[in-house]
């Protein structure tokens, strides 16, 4: 099997479950990323245009090189339509590929992405609610964390200021993952806190709440799994509840001010996120 990503150190982060399956199985693997370096764009080329391996795409970018060639086989990973999601042309550019494309899996991460693919086109769809999670310690303060990089954050700015705005005065927000200097100047507020960049182990280790901020266009945020996982409190934008498809999956929400909901769940729904079960699904996908 052929792991191709943007990046391979990706496909190290976001696919290590699969990895690990793999492994068990004894099946052999390689990733690869587009934009890596040269020698590693040519053997992606060559895997594509000259063998029969199993492909498995992630992330826009190296989607769409392989959605080019529209007659091989493979499975597509839409992880969320990012800064696109509400672009029209992008989206009819990705139903033109999609149909195109009949020999290949096509999952997406996102349920509303799913739904609204699956309303256009007569073919089949697969959903699979992010890339799974694994538990991390959180820490003790009612702060609330966000995890995130810099260019997302500037598109989730208003869905920030507004959870400020909807929180006790006295409760700082870390976002982790981004330089303190940038955040000042960016936010300007004195309770919203850059942490620059952390270990994983320790990006829940600011507080006990977690918020997912909206604005970006994601399948199913990484860190929000994780969060899942780790049963931490957890905040969002009800729309987001909907179009993550949390509903679908068990997960209640209690209302609070501002637009925004806090998840209800348990271990039921804890583990079925979990980056073991997730991964098998994919395989099952990719199997099938």
């Amino acid at each position: 099997m052929i792991l191709i990503n943007d990046k391979n150190i990706l496909n190290i982060r976001y696919r290590s479950g699969i990895m690990r399956i793999l492994n068990e199985r004894g099946v052999a693997f390689i990733g690869l990323g587009v934009f890596d370096n040269f020698t590693s764009f040519t053997k992606i080329l060559y895997f594509i245009l000259f063998t029969n391996k199993n492909l498995l795409s992630s992330n826009m970018k190296s989607n769409l090189l392989c959605l080019v060639f529209f007659w091989r086989s493979g499975t597509i990973i839409i992880n969320g339509l990012g800064r696109y999601k509400r672009n029209v042309k992008f989206r009819n550019l990705l139903r033109v590929l999609f149909k195109l494309n009949s020999k290949k899996n096509i999952v997406f991460q996102n349920y509303s992405d799913y739904r609204y693919f699956s309303l256009f086109l007569n073919r089949s769809f697969y959903w699979v609610p992010g890339s799974g999670g694994i538990e991390r310690v959180s820490g003790s303060s009612d702060g609330v964390t966000i995890v995130s990089r810099m260019d997302k954050i500037v598109s989730c700015k208003d869905s920030i200021l507004s959870l400020v705005n909807s929180i006790p005065k006295d409760q700082n927000i870390y976002i982790v993952g981004c330089n303190k200097s940038q955040i000042t100047e960016l936010f300007n507020h004195k309770s919203i806190i850059g942490c620059g960049y952390v270990d994983q182990l320790d990006i829940f280790m600011h507080s006990n709440h977690f918020f997912n901020p909206s604005g970006y266009g994601e399948g199913v945020p990484h860190a929000l799994v994780d969060a899942i996982c780790s049963s931490i409190e957890i905040i969002l934008p009800k729309k987001d509840y909907i179009s993550f498809g949390f509903y679908k999956l068990g997960f209640g929400y209690s209302e609070l001010v501002g637009g925004f909901v806090q998840l209800i769940y348990g271990t039921d729904q804890s583990c079925i996120l979990r980056e073991s079960i997730i991964a098998q699904k994919y395989l099952d996908i990719v199997d099938c």
